[in-house]
Formats: C-alpha cells, sequence, structure tokens
C-alpha cells in the first residue's frame, strides 16, 4: 500500500515536471516572437516614422494573454514547489531561474510598450497646444528609458531609436514654444535697425483660428528651462526701448491700446523726434519725480496685467514679474536715482522743508511695486526711499558740490582785480557783515551769526593794543576774487551754523575742501602769470597771507555755536595757515630770484669794462646801470601800494643791495683802472647813490593816506648803501686819504670793505711805486 502511494506521488510529481518544462519552454518561446514583433512595430514606427497602430494593438492583446499564462504558471509552480522542495530541489531552482528571466522579458516588453503609448499621447497633446501634457509624456519616456539604461536592452537599435526620437520630440517642442512666444510678444520699430524712440510693443495672446492658453505655455516653457532666458531677453529690451528714455527725457509719452489679439503699448516723444535731448537742462525743470514715477509705474501696470502676471508653477506664487523684477529691478531703481531724484536734490533749505512731497510719492511708488510683486522684499525700504530717507546728506553732498565749483570758479577769475584792504581789513568785508546782519534778522536764533574778527571793531573786549596789533592785517591790496572766496566760506560757515548736523558736518568739510582746492589750483590756473608777472606773484603773495589771517580766527568763532552732533569738537582751520603762507612766500620767492637774475644780467658787462677801448666805452658802462634802474622803478610801480609796506620795503632793498654788492664787485674785480674810468666808474656810482632814493618815497597817490610816514630811512634797510659810498669815495680819493680813511681797520672803508679788496683797488687805482707799497702796508687790522 505505501508502496503504490509513493509510486503514484512520484509519477504525479514527473507528470507536472514535465508539464510545467512544457509550459515554460512555450511561454519563452511565445514570448521571444512576441519581443520580435514588438521590435519590429517600434523600429518601423519611430525609425522609419510609420504608423502601426493596428500591430500594436495586437501585440497588446497578446501581450496581456502572456501576462496572464505567466501569472497562472507562477502561482501554480509555487503550489507544486513546495510540495515536492524535499526531492526536486535543484531543478525547479533552474526553472525558477528561468522563469525570472521570462519575467523580466515580458516587464522590459511592457516598459517598451509604455513608450510607444506615451508618445501617442505627445502627439495628440501637442495636436490640441497642451503643451503642459506635451512634455509630461517627453518626461514619461525619459524616466521610463533611463529605467532599462543598465540592462541588456541598453545596447539594442530599438531603445537607441527610442532615445533619438525622445530627444526630436523635446527639441521639437522647445522650437514650437520658441515660435509661439515670438508671435505671442512682438516689437515694432520705426527703422530697421531697430531705434528711435517711436517703439511699440504688443502681447498677441488670442488667436481664434489657433487658440493657446498663455498659462499653459508659461508652464511648459518654464519646466523647458527655456522661459529665464526669453524672459531676460524681454526685460532686455524693455529696458532699453521703454524705461530708459521714459526715465531719461521728459518729452517721451507712453500710450496704451487693446487690439483684436491682445494689447499693445506704444513709446514715443511729443514732437516725433527720434533723439534724445542730450542737453537735460532745457527740461530739468519741467521734469518732476512725481511725473516720472507715474509713467514707470503705468508701463509696470501695463506689462502686469497683459501677460507677466502669470504664474510660473502650477503650485507656486511666483510669477513672470517676480522674474522679469529680478533682472531689472536694479537697472531701473539706478535710473530712478540717477536721472530722476538725484536732480530733485533740493538746492536751499526751503526747498528741503517741503521735500517730504517727494519722500511720500517714493514710498507710494514702492508699495505699489511690492503688490504687483515687482519688488519681492515684503519689508524694509527699498533703494528709492533709502535714497530720499537720507536727503539731508543728498542735500549736504550736493551743496558741498555746488559750492566747491562755485570756489574753483572764483579762483578761475583774474588775479590782477584787486581791492585794497585798509583799516585792518574791515572795510573790505563791511557790505559783507552787513548781508549777514540781515540774514541774522531772518534767521532763528541772534546768536548764530559770525562775524569776521577784526580790530577795530569789536576787539576791545581784547583788551591790549598789542594784542589787536597782532591780529590786525596790513593794509594791501589782495585779488578781488580772493576777497569772494573769503566771503563764500564765510558764508557756507554760517549756513553750517544754521543747518542739520548731517549738512553741518558735510559743510565744515566743504571748507576744508575749499583750502585744499586753493592750495592745489591757484598755482597750476595762474602758472604762467605767477612766473612771469611780478604784481601777479605778489598780489598772490597777499592773498595767501589774506586768508590765513582768517584761518586764525575763524574757528574760535565757531566753536560755541557749533550744532549739538558736534559739541566737544576742537573746530580749526589753522592746520591750513602755514600751508597757505607758504605757497604764497614761495611764489613770491621765486619772482625775486627771478627778478635778481635779470639784474645781474644786466650789470654782466661790466665785468668787462677795463678791457673795453674806443670811443663808446663810457656809455657801455652807463647803460647797464640805467637799466638796473628802470628795472628797479618798474618793480616799485607794481610792488608798492600792493605789497604791505614792511614786505615791500624789505624786497626793494633786496633787490638794490643786489644790484649794488654787483657794482661794487665788478669795480673791486678790476686789475687796473686808469684816471678816466675812476671818472667814469664814480659816476655810474654817483648815478646809483642819486637814483636809488626816489625808489623809497613816498609816491603822489599816498600823501593823504594816514599812517604811511612821508619819509623812509631807506639807509637803515639797505646793507650795502655804506660800500656804494666808499667805493665812490676811494674812486676820487688819493692814497693818503684812503689810508686815513681805514684807520688801522677802525675806520668807515674798513668796515664797508676788507684788507684783499682795499688793497686791490689800491694796485688798481695807483701806480706801482714805493709810496703805494708803503700805503698797502698800511691795510691791516
Amino acid at each position: 500500500m505505501t508502496s503504490l502511494v509513493t509510486e503514484a506521488l512520484a509519477s504525479a510529481g514527473k507528470l507536472a515536471k514535465d508539464d510545467w518544462n512544457t509550459k515554460i519552454n512555450k511561454l519563452n518561446s511565445r514570448a521571444y516572437e512576441i519581443k520580435r514583433e514588438l521590435s519590429d512595430v517600434i523600429e518601423e514606427t519611430y525609425g522609419e516614422s510609420l504608423s502601426l497602430e493596428k500591430d500594436a494593438d495586437d501585440i497588446s492583446k497578446k501581450l496581456t494573454e502572456v501576462r496572464e499564462n505567466a501569472d497562472n504558471l507562477q502561482n501554480s509552480f509555487e503550489t507544486m514547489v513546495s510540495r515536492q522542495l524535499h526531492d526536486a530541489n535543484s531543478e525547479f531552482e533552474q526553472l525558477t531561474l528561468q522563469h525570472t528571466k521570462t519575467a523580466a522579458l515580458v516587464a522590459a516588453l511592457e516598459k517598451l510598450y509604455k513608450v510607444h503609448c506615451s508618445l501617442q499621447s505627445y502627439d495628440k497633446s501637442l495636436q490640441q497646444k497642451k503643451f503642459c501634457d506635451t512634455l509630461a509624456a517627453i518626461k514619461e519616456i525619459a524616466a521610463v528609458l533611463d529605467s532599462v539604461k543598465n540592462t541588456s536592452f541598453h545596447e539594442t537599435d530599438m531603445y537607441k531609436s527610442l532615445r533619438i526620437e525622445v530627444t526630436v520630440k523635446r527639441e521639437n517642442l522647445n522650437y514650437i514654444l520658441d515660435q509661439i512666444w515670438k508671435k505671442s510678444v512682438t516689437w515694432t520699430y520705426p527703422d530697421e535697425d531697430g531705434e528711435g524712440l517711436n517703439t511699440k510693443l504688443s502681447f498677441n495672446l488670442s488667436n481664434e483660428n489657433d487658440p493657446i492658453d498663455p498659462q499653459d505655455m508659461v508652464y511648459a516653457m518654464h519646466s523647458s528651462n527655456i522661459l529665464s532666458f526669453k524672459i531676460k531677453q524681454f526685460a532686455n529690451l524693455v529696458l532699453e526701448k521703454v524705461f530708459t528714455p521714459l526715465i531719461k527725457n521728459s518729452d517721451v509719452k507712453y500710450s496704451t491700446a487693446s487690439i483684436a489679439t491682445g494689447c499693445s503699448i506704444s513709446i514715443n516723444k511729443k514732437d516725433g523726434s527720434l533723439e534724445l535731448d542730450k542737453n537735460p537742462e532745457t527740461h530739468q525743470t519741467e521734469f518732476l519725480p512725481e511725473l516720472v514715477f507715474n509713467k514707470v509705474w503705468g508701463v509696470l501696470k501695463f506689462l502686469n496685467d497683459s501677460f507677466l502676471n502669470l504664474k510660473l508653477e502650477k503650485d507656486g506664487d511666483s510669477t513672470l514679474m517676480n522674474m522679469f523684477g529680478n533682472i531689472v529691478c536694479e537697472d531701473i531703481m539706478t535710473l530712478l536715482i540717477d536721472e530722476c531724484l538725484e536732480k530733485s536734490v533740493p538746492n536751499s533749505k526751503e526747498e528741503l522743508q517741503n521735500y517730504d512731497k517727494i519722500t511720500e510719492v517714493v514710498k507710494n511708488f514702492e508699495k505699489s511695486l511690492r503688490e504687483i510683486r515687482f519688488l519681492t522684499d515684503e519689508e524694509g525700504s527699498g533703494d528709492l526711499l533709502a535714497f530720499v530717507s537720507d536727503i539731508h546728506v543728498h542735500f549736504a553732498n550736493r551743496r558741498s558740490t555746488a559750492l566747491v565749483a562755485k570756489a574753483r570758479q572764483i579762483m578761475k577769475e583774474d588775479i590782477h582785480e584787486t581791492v585794497e584792504i585798509n583799516d585792518g581789513g574791515k572795510d573790505d568785508v563791511e557790505n559783507f557783515l552787513s548781508r549777514l546782519q540781515e540774514a541774522k534778522s531772518t534767521s532763528s536764533g541772534d546768536d548764530q551769526t559770525l562775524q569776521l574778527i577784526v580790530p577795530g571793531r569789536g576787539s576791545e573786549s581784547v583788551g591790549e593794543t598789542k594784542t589787536k596789533d597782532i591780529l590786525q592785517f596790513p593794509r594791501c591790496r589782495v585779488s578781488r576774487c580772493t576777497q569772494k572766496l573769503v566771503e563764500l566760506v564765510y558764508e557756507t560757515l554760517h549756513e553750517a551754523l544754521t543747518s542739520s548736523n548731517e549738512c553741518a558736518m558735510r559743510l565744515i568739510d566743504t571748507v576744508e575742501d575749499i583750502f585744499r582746492l586753493y592750495q592745489c589750483d591757484v598755482p597750476n590756473l595762474h602758472k604762467d602769470a605767477l612766473e612771469m608777472l611780478p604784481q601777479v606773484s605778489a598780489i598772490h603773495h597777499n592773498n595767501c597771507h589774506y586768508i590765513a589771517h582768517h584761518l586764525l580766527t575763524v574757528g574760535q568763532q565757531l566753536s560755541s555755536r557749533l550744532p549739538s552732533v558736534m559739541k566737544g569738537l576742537e573746530l580749526t582751520f589753522t592746520h591750513h595757515v602755514t600751508a597757505i603762507r607758504k605757497l604764497g612766500e614761495e611764489c613770491f620767492m621765486t619772482q625775486m630770484r627771478r627778478q635778481r637774475a635779470q639784474l645781474m644780467e644786466c650789470l654782466a658787462p661790466l665785468k668787462n669794462f677795463a678791457t673795453e677801448t674806443g670811443a663808446d666805452k663810457y656809455q657801455m658802462a652807463e647803460k647797464p646801470i640805467k637799466q638796473v634802474m628802470y628795472q628797479l622803478h618798474h618793480l616799485r610801480k607794481v610792488w608798492r601800494g600792493v605789497l604791505p609796506l614792511p614786505m615791500f620795503l624789505r624786497s626793494i632793498s633786496a633787490l638794490v643791495d643786489s644790484s649794488i654788492a654787483e657794482v661794487v664787485s665788478s669795480i673791486c674785480s678790476m686789475e687796473d683802472i686808469s684816471s678816466d674810468d675812476s671818472i667814469q666808474l664814480k659816476t655810474i656810482c654817483c648815478i646809483l647813490q642819486d637814483q636809488l632814493p626816489s625808489i623809497f618815497a613816498k609816491p603822489e597817490d599816498e600823501e593823504n593816506v594816514p599812517g604811511i610816514p612821508s619819509d623812509f630811512p631807506f639807509q637803515r634797510s639797505l646793507k650795502k648803501w655804506p660800500r656804494l659810498l666808499e667805493i665812490i669815495f676811494v674812486l676820487d680819493a688819493s692814497m693818503r686819504e684812503i689810508v686815513d680813511r681805514w684807520a688801522d681797520g677802525k675806520g668807515p672803508l674798513a668796515s664797508s670793505f676788507t684788507v684783499i679788496e682795499t688793497k686791490g683797488l689800491i694796485r688798481a687805482l695807483f701806480q706801482n711805486t714805493e709810496r703805494r707799497a708803503a700805503a698797502i702796508s698800511k691795510i691791516r687790522y
């Protein structure tokens, strides 16, 4: 009984195995047959672009039948294996492996069929202008192909054909979207090169013959990563063709219109001109910020309502306006600041007080930009509001720029136009102080008006006459432009005391800038005149000292009147005093050296006097002296009354001393002087003795001027004057008189000449005799 049952079970198991083996072989054969048929269909459809939908449907039915048989066989196989596992493990493992390969093949065939269905869906969606569905079909195909990338199927011709087909379909979709964009967003220019102001932008988003969903198009373009390039290109054109002319030129206007397929906006100029106004000052008075902001807002609102309000993603909040704003926002804000707000910065404190209107306009403008999502920051202030919030700083900068420009313009004026500074420097600023006094009566705070500290007006509180003399500026002439520059400085400081803290600090710095500019620019602006004209160099010397004089006192006047933010600061401009004084002194000393060189050049022929022969010898000796006197009288004419009297006397005395020293030195260098030569040399020295005092005489126009002595003891300032008198004496004296005047080194001759010079003169004037030798032997200390 037991053996019969065992044999029956074994026989049944063997029959089952044989049956499974047969079924698996049949199933495997059937699968390969379907694979071949599917491969032929795909290759023919997408490799040669033929439509075989019926064959594909038949294959789909066959594939479904094979899948059902495979599933049934799998269930039967698992059940039987569980029963017969203990006696047929190895054989069933082979069957399992073979079945796994068959199942994998069936799965691959299913994916290929899914690709085929997606390709059909692509064509259908594209025909219906459903671009998102079309793109989804392409992405689904790409995902399926990527899933079999690492299998043996990757190397087949069918896979390569499908991969190429997907690439072609994707590029075709991008091309179609690009063409639709070009038809939807069009630009019209007045000429072929696309330049000029008569520009028109149109949005053609609806077409009865070819309906398109703009939102679906934007979704598809954004998913395909081609939207950002299109928006960037569009934004740059809008910036160049629309916003730039609108903001830069008040005559440029915009107009909107509805058209059959959408809407349009046109940019044109009032007079039809195609050129921007190159001179902004011609329309600056009409170029109000509110008008500009209204134009910019009108264009942005039109763009948003017409097209840029479309979303980028179905589940997102970002719109085309966000992308558009990220591209051009910074450039538009810069344009508005440079071309509009900068021009609206007030030029006076009265205009500054009314600037709140523009601030309110900017706030409303930025709020509107955030509502359409052109500005993405929900909190804080944008660039425009930040600019108007710092209007006090911008006002101070503009005021500073204007003041520096005005100061430089003053510095360019002619230096030789002068005014006289008299009575301690207070009369020349009488009108200026009156103007400041009028400003005081109209301003708040009586203690804010500056006064020039000059002796003789309100300076008795200093107490002592000696202090007043130190502060008093000497009588001289300074350039009218320098006086105007000093008045500008005082006006600036007066304005600083009545301004806000920011303005006060900036205006104080502006005064510093003016002084630095003076030191740098004036020597370059008037370089030729300062070098060639003695009077101009003298005036420049006075100008520098005049400015330095006021620099010493202006800081003291300000210290007690500074705004609260600057309290405790030691405000002084004295660090400029030395540099500005040095600037004038170096210029004048250069002129002095130049004049001395000219005098020496005139006197050079005297060195050859002893060697000259001929009838005109004595005329040649007088000519240098006459040239020197002419030059000295010219300097007296251009310097007297211009330079302060002590400065004039020191300067002219130095040149006279140099001339005397050169004449005497030329005579002393002669080795042989005849009696006729000595007479002629004495004559030219007497010319100097007679005419030099006239250089120091008081001119007629100063006769009634108080404080100027009628007779000046010039001999005290001429160190070489005694030397001239002694050479005149020696040229007409005997040896005995010369020895007596030497007086063993204690006489007046010894105080002006050295032993060597005196002996040389005796040898040149007298013949070589015992008497001359005896006289020479007495010339000693």
